[in-house]
């Protein structure tokens, strides 16, 4: 079974420099540019488990000898290995229960099922000799209780929650790698941020780390706060409130609403970070059961400014060190500063700050800079409103030569707001005049029909619209020609860094 909406990818590990985490079982590709050196492959939790505690810690029923161990979940048969409990979630478009045989010839020796499916079953619930089924009401549920389970088994790590509309993998990336300049550090990888991915985060936590960057993301209300009570945070930092997920939730009130709901499960001891000019930083702040503190240019003491240097990243000035982001963009210095705001209140010291914001690595699709015969910022790992504007704003300041393409992709989940938002950001991409405009996602539709009803002056753009990144790239690299910068910007599901391919063929030369 494949769950919906996630990629499986393992889980980022920081060391500090020097020190390494002995290897474990899995596979792991390691980036060269990894900050502070290595990352470690997941490990195989402490000791393992059995059937017997597994189902005293989710109050579930044996099925099975009760001495049946294994070592760490799994949710899609397909990637079950020897000793793993396969937990049977029930999805969208596909049934865990639907795959349990599978699961145990990948050698699964214990399964979660529900009480449901075991009802269903009857007489017939019988698994295959030497494995196991723990029956309780929600595998979900059950999965975040082992978890939890397994996260306190780890009393030293200091656990810090990053969530936000835009801006919290990077910025959780960035928290990482300073807070590796001091010790081990665990880190959630890619989007396992759900109520399903964090939970499988969990088991990749080795005993030397001491700190655990979370990232904390919200498909549903109640989401946040299910994930709060799971990682139990001494320190929850909020990006921002923005337009991202306003379809599933409404507005802006909402949307702050659920995102204050990772403070939930403060009792005074805790500290909470919010950006100081956030709309919402009242709301947030009121009432907070922990300590308040603000991130940004004016909240960072020893900030001096800083300079951006284009495609290569920014300068900061910090405690008279001049320290070199690699991420470009103005967002990106303030999801810096929100790294610096916790290193600083976890007692790093300035030059630990700068190695770790220095020794950041890109991400794929995140502001990630492709280049060659034609340049490319790849930015297509998620897209709202806010985000565009922001990836808009920095293509039309940016030092260029050659031509400006600007691809955008359908920004998701913005329910009602679906229409206008488009619209909106059409007409904001034809302003900043591109030499082309490309519009992917059949939200562009309606935008895309009133551009071209519009009269057009000497200087502005027409642009060009398909359904899917197939239907625009034979068009799109007849346009192409080398110096070329490209804007990719769109929500996951439109797959844009399909269209990666027809950047690095050789081109016509031209000017400007």
């Amino acid at each position: 079974m494949q769950i919906p909406e996630m990629e499986m990818q393992m889980t980022n590990s920081f060391t500090a420099p020097g020190q390494h985490l002995p290897h474990s079982h899995g596979a792991w590709a390691a980036s060269a540019a990894s900050p502070a050196g290595n990352y470690s492959s997941p490990g195989l939790g402490l000791g393992g488990y059995t059937l017997k505690s597994l189902c005293e810690i989710t109050g579930g029923r044996a099925v099975g000898a009760g001495e049946l161990s294994f070592s760490r979940p799994a949710v899609d048969s397909r990637t079950v290995r020897t000793g793993q409990l396969f937990v049977a979630l029930p999805g969208e478009r596909a049934d865990g229960h639907n795959f349990l045989q599978e699961a145990f010839a990948g050698g699964a020796t214990v399964a979660l099922v529900g009480e449901t499916y075991a009802e269903a079953a009857g007489a017939s619930l019988r698994p295959p000799k030497g494995r196991g089924y723990c029956v309780v009401p929600d595998t979900l549920r059950a999965l975040q209780q082992l978890s939890r389970a397994h996260l306190q088994q780890f009393p030293l790590l200091r656990r810090i929650a990053v969530t936000g509309s835009n801006g919290k993998t990077t910025t959780k990336e960035l928290i990482a790698s300073v807070l590796s300049q001091n010790a081990p550090t665990f880190a959630t990888a890619g989007n396992y941020n759900s109520e399903i991915g964090v939970p499988l985060a969990i088991f990749d936590i080795q005993p030397e780390q001491r700190f655990g960057v979370f990232e904390v993301a919200m498909n549903r209300p109640g989401e946040i706060a299910v994930l709060a009570e799971l990682v139990q945070p001494e320190i929850a930092l909020i990006t921002n409130i923005g337009s991202a997920h306003v379809g599933n939730l409404g507005d802006l009130q909402r949307i702050a609403e659920e995102k204050r709901q990772v403070f939930s499960c403060f009792n005074g001891e805790q500290a909470g970070f919010v950006y100081e000019d956030e709309r919402f930083y009242s709301f947030l702040t009121d009432g907070l059961h922990g300590e308040v503190h603000s991130f940004g240019p004016r909240s960072i003491e020893g900030f001096e400014g800083f300079e951006l240097q284009g495609l290569t990243g920014s300068i900061i000035s910090y405690q008279g060190l001049d320290i070199r982001l690699p991420l470009p963009g103005a967002f990106n210095v303030r999801n810096a500063l929100a790294a610096v705001a916790i290193a600083v209140y976890l007692g790093l010291d300035p030059e630990q700050i700068r190695a770790g914001l220095e020794r950041v690595p890109a991400m794929f699709g995140r502001g990630e800079i492709l280049h060659g015969p034609v340049t490319v910022l790849r930015d297509c790992y998620n897209a709202n409103p806010d985000s565009v504007r922001e990836a808009l704003d920095f293509v039309a300041g940016l030092d260029w030569s050659g031509r400006r393409v600007v691809v955008l992709g359908s920004m998701k989940e913005l329910g009602d707001e679906t229409a206008s938002a488009h619209a909106k950001i059409c007409a904001a991409a034809r302003a900043m005049r591109p030499d082309a405009l490309f519009l992917v996602g059949e939200e562009f539709a309606e935008a895309y029909a009133e551009a071209c009803a519009e009269t057009y002056a000497e200087g502005d753009v027409k642009p060009h619209h398909a359904t899917t990144t197939a239907g625009i790239e034979a068009s799109l690299s007849q346009y192409l020609r080398e110096g070329d910068f490209v804007l990719l910007k769109g929500s996951r599901s439109m797959a844009l860094e399909d269209l990666t391919s027809i950047f690095t063929q050789e081109r016509r030369k031209g000017s400007s």
